[in-house]
Formats: structure tokens, sequence, C-alpha cells
């Protein structure tokens, strides 16, 4: 009798343990899930997902600025980088894209002056080249472009950052939009002196030349040179043609930059 209550007992034993390390076992599989933000969100339908985006391949891609007083990084354009892919549906392949600070975001007869081209203004705020970079996956490969005119660097100088690193993060642009997207032309347009500026200039122009010597080896890149144009013969910036901040273009600086831009892009892609 008291043989089969101790094996009962045992058996009983045996099984209280199994179970617990069943729930160990469990808990031990679970665990990295719980410390992964997003998994084991739940959708409306039931289904189990991530609530976290997975990160671009561009947002990886170079070596990104260090952040510096007057720039966080990216995640600044977080809002803004959803905004134009709502207003912008990717069912718009093979336009022109342009994109860039907000000398390209405050062009708003864009549409009209590259016409009969048909263009996608992918401008944001005050952004740099890095952000470019960054945000590249969701502003410019997803769309195909017939070829993308980019616009960037004077924020960049003005932050802080040098005109070697500014152009090391310009060709890496280059270099992704090459590897995502084959055979896509790029229009690089120069640096403008804005009056706000003028104490940039010379830095400015030291990433102007990089960026043209760097075209001239690249059949792919196209260097849209419009300082002759906007400056006068002594290489000062003509205040007519920035409004009041003297930072953005007045409707008559968009007028010339249009004049300098629309005959490049025609010639190489009206058909």
């Amino acid at each position: 009798m008291k043989n089969t209550q101790k094996t009962e007992k045992n058996k009983k034993d045996f099984r209280i343990k199994g179970r617990m390390c069943a729930v160990l076992l469990a808990a031990a599989l679970l665990l990295p899930c719980f410390m992964i933000p997003g998994v084991f969100a739940e959708s409306g339908n039931g289904t189990v997902q991530t609530e976290t985006e997975s990160v671009p391949a561009s947002a990886k891609y170079g070596k990104q600025y260090k952040k510096k007083k007057k720039y966080k990084g990216p995640s600044k354009w977080k809002k803004s980088i959803a905004s134009l892919e709502e207003k912008n549906s990717t069912d718009l392949q093979g336009r022109i894209i342009f994109i860039g600070s907000s000398s390209i975001r405050k062009w708003k007869s864009l549409e009209t002056d590259m016409a009969p081209l048909e263009v996608i203004n992918m401008g944001f705020g005050g952004c740099t080249v890095n952000d470019c970079v960054y945000y590249a996956d969701r502003l410019v490969v997803p769309y195909d472009p017939e070829a993308v005119v980019f616009y960037a660097g004077t924020n960049d100088i003005a932050f802080g950052y040098s005109p070697s690193v500014v152009y090391a993060r310009s060709v890496d642009f280059v270099n992704y939009i090459h590897e995502a997207l084959p055979d896509t032309p790029i229009y690089y347009i120069e640096q403008t002196r804005q009056p706000k500026r003028n104490k940039y200039w010379k830095k400015m122009k030291q990433l102007n030349s990089k960026m043209k010597k760097y075209a001239d080896t690249d059949p792919l890149v196209t260097y849209i040179e419009t300082r002759s144009t906007l400056n006068t013969k002594k290489d000062k910036a003509r205040s007519k043609y920035f409004v009041k901040d003297k930072l953005h273009f007045s409707k008559k600086g968009y007028d010339v930059w249009a004049s300098v831009i629309r005959p490049v892009l025609y010639e190489d892609l009206l058909k």
C-alpha cells in the first residue's frame, strides 16, 4: 500500500515538474519577442503583425552625418515624408522626381515650368543631403522615375559640415540611385548663393567644384550650372531673386532657375 502511494506521488511530482519545464521553455522562447518593439501587435482582422516599420536600405547606406547642434538627424522629417507619400501615389511611375531642400519644396510652379515633362515634387523642409539619402527608398525608388533632379547641400554647409563631408554624402546619394535604379539619369543642380548665407559662399563653391568634377566622370550625372545666370558679374547674389528672408527664391528667382534647368531636361528627356 505504501509503495503504491509512493508511486502515485512520484508520478504526480513528475507531471508537475513537466508542466513547469514546459512553461519555462515557452517563456524562454517568447521573451525575445516581447523585447522587440512591435512584435505581437494584432491587426484588425486578427492576424499578428509588427507595428514598427522596417528600416529601408537607403537609411543604412554610406556614412551618416554626426549630429550637431543645428542638425539632429533624419527623424525630424518623419511627418513630412509620410505626407509626401500620401500625396504622391506610387502609381505615378516613370516621372521626373525633383528631390531636395526647401528651394525644391517651395517651387509651386514646378509642374507648369517643366511641362510637358511630368514631374513629382519631393522637396521637404530644410533637409540635408544626408536626409535625401536616408529617405531615398521612400521618395525616389518606389516611383521608378525617368530621371532624378537633385538639389541639397546649402543647409549642410550652414549647419557646419565641411564641403568634403557634404560632397561624400552627395556621392552616396548618386551611388545609391545607381544601385537601386540602374541607368536612371541624375541631374545635380549646383548650390545657389543666398544673400543671407554670404559667409558660406566660399565653402559652397568648393562643394560645387567637387561635384562638377565628379559629374564629369559619371555619364549618368549631369551638372547644372546656375551661378552665371543668378549672380552678378562680380559673383554676388541678386536680391531681386529672393524673398524677404534672403534665403528662398522669389517668383523671379524661380523663373530664372527654370529657364536654366528646363532646357537641359528638354534636350535629354523630351521625346
